[in-house]
């Protein structure tokens, strides 16, 4: 099984869907054939889409351990209120090297800086924290949970304001799940 996490802002009449088979979409849309869950159940869901309402800032969520071999996080966790606990949370429920795929906005640019509502910041260094082979002298989060399989900036565009470039862009992170 397949865990969407975040995913109920995408496909209403104002968001339209996006093509699921795109790769590296950034929308966060329900999707067809996996687990869909957010707090926000989405106006006109289709039935295809398994969709399951739940707030991911209430840990555990409503899902058994070790079930599912692929968890997407596109543009949710810089809005979730404990980090480090969401995390672990996709440690309990995935099973061992699932793949994990995360894409959030990179630190300091105008996808980061410009919402209010995000809570976390990220960039290359934030998930090393949690994956083994890293050393990481200055803070200690207990056990390794992943493994690094690759993270790359996604230079999107600039915009300009009262003679200051702004970059857009997003850090996409994949994990494998270390068991």
């Amino acid at each position: 099984m397949k865990l969407n996490i975040g995913c109920g802002m995408w496909g209403t009449t104002g968001n339209p869907w996006p093509d699921p088979t795109a790769y590296n979409s950034d929308f966060g849309a329900p999707l067809p054939g996996w687990v869909n869950v957010d707090y926000h159940l989405p106006h006109g869901i289709l039935p295809e889409h398994n969709f399951v309402q739940h707030d991911l800032n209430v840990i555990p969520w409503p899902f058994e351990s070790n079930s599912f071999d692929e968890v997407r996080a596109y543009h949710i966790l810089e809005h979730l209120v404990d980090l480090l606990s969401v995390m672990r949370e996709v440690h309990r429920v995935a099973l061992p090297d699932a793949k994990v795929d995360i894409v959030v906005p990179y630190a300091g640019t105008v996808g980061d800086v410009g919402n209010m509502a995000h809570r976390s910041h990220f960039n290359h260094r934030t998930f090393t924290y949690l994956c083994e082979g890293v050393e990481t002298n200055d803070l200690d989060f207990g056990k390794k949970l992943f493994r690094m399989v690759r993270q790359f900036l996604r230079e999107q565009t600039f915009e300009e304001f009262e003679g200051i470039q702004w970059r857009h862009a997003n850090l996409q992170v994949i994990l494998s799940v270390v068991k």
